[in-house]
Parts: C-alpha cells; sequence; structure tokens
C-alpha cells in the first residue's frame, strides 16, 4: 500500500465518523470536477430533494396526529358503550387510555345518580283541571247555561 492510498483510506475513515460532514465534504469533492451550469442543476436536485423530504416528513407527522386522534375517538366510543352512556356524555370522557376514561365514565354516572337513600319515584298523578276549580267532572247543563245567559 503506498502512502498516498493509506491517506486517502485514512481520510475515508474520518469521513464515516463524522455522519453528517461525511455527505457534505463528499459532494464538495464530487463538485471540483463539474461546470458551473452542472453545479447548479445539482444544487437544484438537492434543494427539491430536502424540500420533498421536508414535506414528507411533515405529511408523515400530520397522519400520526389523525391516527392518535382516530384511535381516541375509538376508545372514547368503545368505554362509553360498555358504560351505557350516550354519545353526548361520551363527549366529556377524558383520558389517553382506557383505564382513565373508564374512571372518567365512572365520576360522570356517578354525578348523576339519585343520593343514596333516595329511591326514584314516578310521580303522582294529581291532574286538574286549570279552568275548573274541582276535580269532579262539571254538569254539562250548568256549562251550557252559563255560556248561554
Amino acid at each position: 500500500m503506498t502512502e498516498e492510498t493509506a491517506t486517502e483510506t485514512g481520510a475515508e475513515d474520518q469521513q464515516i465518523d463524522t455522519g453528517t460532514e461525511t455527505a457534505e465534504t463528499t459532494q464538495e469533492v464530487a463538485t471540483d470536477d463539474l461546470t458551473e451550469g452542472d453545479r447548479a442543476k445539482l444544487t437544484e436536485v438537492v434543494r427539491k430533494e430536502r424540500a420533498a423530504a421536508k414535506s414528507a416528513k411533515s405529511a408523515a407527522e400530520k397522519a400520526k396526529a389523525r391516527l392518535a386522534e382516530l384511535e381516541s375517538a375509538e376508545l372514547r366510543r368503545t368505554v362509553a358503550e360498555e358504560r351505557g352512556l350516550t354519545a353526548e356524555q361520551a363527549a366529556f370522557l377524558s383520558g389517553t387510555s382506557a383505564e382513565e376514561m373508564g374512571a372518567a365514565a365512572d365520576a360522570l354516572l356517578a354525578a348523576f345518580q339519585p343520593a343514596s337513600g333516595d329511591t326514584p319515584r314516578r310521580p303522582r298523578e294529581a291532574l286538574k283541571s286549570g279552568t275548573l276549580g274541582s276535580s269532579e267532572p262539571p254538569d254539562m247543563a250548568a256549562v251550557a247555561d252559563r255560556v248561554l245567559d
């Protein structure tokens, strides 16, 4: 191995270790042999590739956020269904796991339960006519006399 080859190999090893600097150094070395027009084309291609990579990364982040949103909605729907909540009540569930949403659902249900000791009762029907004072049926002849007089 000649001294010149050993120096090149050492330089390559050094470039491999530095990571990002390797790409920049390699690009600089490769562009030394290019004409000005070729360099401009290469620069434009690199710029477009970086923009495409940035766009793809942004789209991937948006897709991950949307997936997390859909998973949360599905989990909320499942917990609400298990606990017997309506869709309107399910909107108030919070948490990131089934356990957290389950605890929120239980708290919501407990908040709307009757106090202990109170038993739910059906209201008694004691309906009265709004125009007449008694609950007995009126005498139709008496009503007709009052209207016609």
